[in-house]
């Protein structure tokens, strides 16, 4: 049996109808055929939800009208709009005006935790009385297939969840057998057809689905390709995880095997469940208050578990009760903490249990205290409280604390905390959020120094945080769970690990071989260092051992730069490599060396290039004196950054020009004339020659002018507007046929910006050759 498109929708609607979202097919809802809106769910459900305060039917036909009057020209601020209304709620003024106005919630959100009443400053309107106690929702659910929608043109998405008539996920899909319709060409169908023909459905849409039956990617409308994400979780179900202190094994989330077919199961089950659903519609889809990129953020899974799972364990921890250690959140390469950690804001702000309170965000460098300030304080109106500070000083911080009853949001570094010990609060619904958790927030302990002036005693500044907080929930964000760490905020309530990472293809999976390049060397020397650190670890180490510790390692360097030992490896990796080239294990490409010291790395390469002689191509005439001259200009950083003929200066602020041109499209035959015309030539020369002669031709039109096709240029376009705002100010930009002008402000490394540009547009050339030819 063939899994085409058609059985792959009736294994969503299948599976859809297990969790009570059943699929009536689209020919069957009533409705105009330019309309997305299922009216009659919206009306019924608002006429049933709000029964209790004398709600009429003209009243929610305004309702409708309101939402129908979001004009689709602008996309992104209509959906930002909406969403707004659909997670916080918004007011609806009576028609009788001596009738007290009803707060309006679009989704019935019974049975999540409950979430106090939003202030008016926080809402489109103001908010009414209390809700009553949370029962069974009464939402009306529907999976509906093959709606048709007209548009400027008639398109039929393969499948949308209606909820009260609200069109919120649109599913498309893609046949995993049909070798030319991948998963990224239902991307592109939602993105560009989608949003060019029916643009309405958007207006409502909370994420998109997109799924082949063996990749399933989730992902807001607004996002790039590579910004949708499997869901690789179930949620409640309880397995152990093997973290923290043997005596102390804690529990976690299960993963369960996720590939494949599989991640279909966990997907619909996982995310797309009542209970889930409707929880991140409400709090884990992100718009800042402003943003020249139109960013929506939508949740991941270890940032959907992770934000729960600490919230639960808070709650718990808040002392008088508990005990104030809120948890440890372990978190690999590719967790995305920072949304992580403003996801957990928005739970603790908006949940009733909390009483608004006041959260310190605290990290232990200076650009990550940036990092977050920039996204917290631009994420005002999704947190709920209008005072998010950059706190400037310990005294600044006082200032905004002391006094203060509740809410507020505080980004600080914890060199801040110094010997001043003076109370800022001694409030139980203060929460403290610690970013890298294994570092300077766990010295508690008491530190004896020996001075000429004799004896003196301090503590870290974990200690003065604690007693100026005694009241505080602390909870600790790391990738390095230590037992210090795990002491000072508490078990470990969720993690993301490495191999969650890999599979999510945040991170690249690095495949290696050992080798060892064996050399003599001084085994009584090897054994005095063991015995040492042995010692070291058994009875801890103060500042006396730390510079013994220095000598120690000084003699250990000296074994690692030993240069017989640096000669062999540098023998055996030449070998080695040009073994795997010739055989064609690999291609021929860059290296990469870590070395102990810098020292170490100049012995290495010097011994590289003298192992390669005659075959170190541009270094065979360099007089020995003059390696590190050339080290240095060809390797290091200067100012000046050259890339082929073109000089650019890599420096913040610079306003920078850069032309890429297609050298690689022309045809094949032309590439043969050229290639003849100057086989006599060589070196430099030749080089010089051959790209005048690729210019005049591509100037001539004579490539294969892939920019010229939309959906290219379209991509190219985006990884422009990717990092605009970010890591450059995009000031103009050309698109032609065969070249491309971009014209920035940049705000950090030069390379680094066009490497991402040229990755980005690269791969995705790659995976759609065919199309384009």
């Amino acid at each position: 049996m063939k899994f085409n498109e058609q059985k792959l929708e009736k294994a969503f609607a299948e599976l859809l109808g297990q969790e009570g979202i059943f699929p009536p097919f689209g020919i069957n809802i009533v409705r105009k055929p330019d309309e997305v809106l299922i009216e009659e769910d919206l009306k019924n459900f608002l006429l049933h939800q709000y029964a209790h305060q004398g709600i009429t039917e003209n009243e929610t036909k305004s309702i409708i009208l309101q939402l129908k009057s979001l004009p689709a020209s602008d996309l992104y601020e209509s959906n930002k709009t909406f969403m707004r209304m659909l997670s916080d709620g918004f007011i609806l003024k009576r028609e009788d005006r001596n009738q007290k106005d009803i707060y309006i919630q679009l989704i019935d959100y019974s049975g999540l935790h409950k979430q106090k009443q939003p202030e008016a400053k926080y809402l489109i309107s103001v908010a009414a009385e209390d809700q009553e106690e949370y029962g069974e929702d009464h939402n009306i659910y529907k999976f509906v297939n093959q709606l048709e929608i007209i548009g400027s043109e008639k398109r039929i998405p393969d499948g949308i969840v209606y909820i009260n008539g609200l069109p919120l996920v649109v599913f498309e899909f893609k046949s995993a057998i049909r070798e030319e319709a991948t998963i990224y060409d239902a991307f592109k169908q939602l993105t560009i057809r989608y949003k060019r023909d029916i643009p309405e459905l958007f207006k409502y849409n909370a994420f998109c689905v997109i799924s082949d039956g063996v990749n399933n990617k989730s992902g807001s409308f607004f996002a790039p390709y590579e910004f949708f994400y499997a869901w690789r979780r179930l949620g409640e179900k309880k397995l152990p995880l093997l973290l923290g202190k043997d005596d102390k094994q804690e529990l976690i989330n299960t993963r369960g095997e996720a590939d494949g077919f599989n991640s279909m199961f966990t997907m619909i089950h996982g995310m797309l469940n009542k209970q889930t659903i409707r929880d991140i519609i409400r709090n884990f889809i992100y718009i800042p208050d402003s943003s020249k990129k139109n960013e929506k953020i939508v949740c991941r899974y270890p940032q959907y578990y992770a934000a729960r799972a600490l919230y639960d364990n808070i709650k718990l921890a808040q002392k008088p009760e508990g005990n104030g250690k809120g948890g440890t959140y372990f978190g690999a390469t590719g967790c995305g903490k920072s949304f992580t950690m403003l996801y957990l804001t928005r739970l603790l702000m908006k949940s009733e249990w909390f009483e608004s309170p006041t959260i310190v965000l605290i990290t232990d460098r200076t650009d990550l205290d940036d990092q977050l300030s920039g996204q917290f304080t631009n994420a005002k109106n999704f947190i709920g409280d209008n005072t998010v500070v950059s706190v400037e000083s310990r005294a600044n911080l006082r200032e905004l604390i002391q006094g203060r009853q509740s809410g507020g949001v505080f980004l600080t570094t914890i060199h801040k905390f110094t010997e001043d010990t003076e109370l800022l609060t001694d409030r139980t619904n203060v929460i403290c959020i610690s970013d890298e958790a294994h570092r300077s927030q766990v010295n508690l302990d008491q530190k004896v120094k020996v001075t000429e002036k004799g004896v003196t005693k301090t503590y870290g500044f974990a200690k003065y945080l604690h007693d100026s907080l005694p009241n505080a929930t602390f909870v600790g964000f790391t990738g390095t769970p230590i037992d210090a760490t795990l002491d000072v905020f508490g078990k470990v309530v969720d993690a993301y690990t490495m191999t969650e990472s890999v599979k999510d293809e945040i991170t690249v999976r690095i495949v290696y071989e050992g080798r060892a390049a064996k050399v003599l060397l001084n085994n009584s020397k090897l054994k005095e260092i063991e015995d040492y650190y042995a010692k070291c670890a058994e009875i801890g180490s103060n500042e006396n051992q730390i510079e013994q510790s220095k000598k120690e390692m000084a003699q250990m360097y000296a074994i690692i730069g030993d240069p017989d030992r640096l000669k062999a490896v540098a023998e055996d990796f030449v070998n080695h490599y040009e073994k795997r080239v010739s055989e064609g294990s690999t291609v021929k490409g860059k290296a990469m060396f870590v070395c102990s010291t810098r020292e170490i790395a100049y012995e290495l390469y010097k011994n590289i290039i003298a192992y390669l002689g005659e075959r170190s191509s541009g270094f065979v005439n360099i007089d020995t004196t003059n390696y590190a001259q050339n080290f240095t200009t060809n390797f290091g950083h200067p100012d000046e950054w050259h890339q082929r003929s073109l000089p650019h200066r890599n420096k913040e602020g610079l306003i920078q020009f850069i032309t890429f041109r297609l050298a690689d499209s022309l045809p094949q035959e032309v590439l043969k004339q050229i290639e003849e015309e100057i086989k006599n030539l060589s070196g430099e020369n030749r080089d010089v020659e051959k790209r005048k002669k690729y210019e005049y031709w591509l100037d001539k039109g004579l490539g294969s002018c892939a920019l010229a096709n939309r959906e290219m240029a379209q991509v190219v376009q985006e990884a422009f507007l990717h990092h605009d705002g970010d890591k450059y100010n995009l000031l103009a930009w050309s698109i032609m046929p065969n070249h491309v002008h971009v014209l920035i402000k940049a705000a950090s490394d030069l390379p680094k910006i066009i490497q991402s540009w040229k990755s980005f547009t690269g791969k995705w050339a790659l995976a759609n050759n065919k199309s384009l030819i």
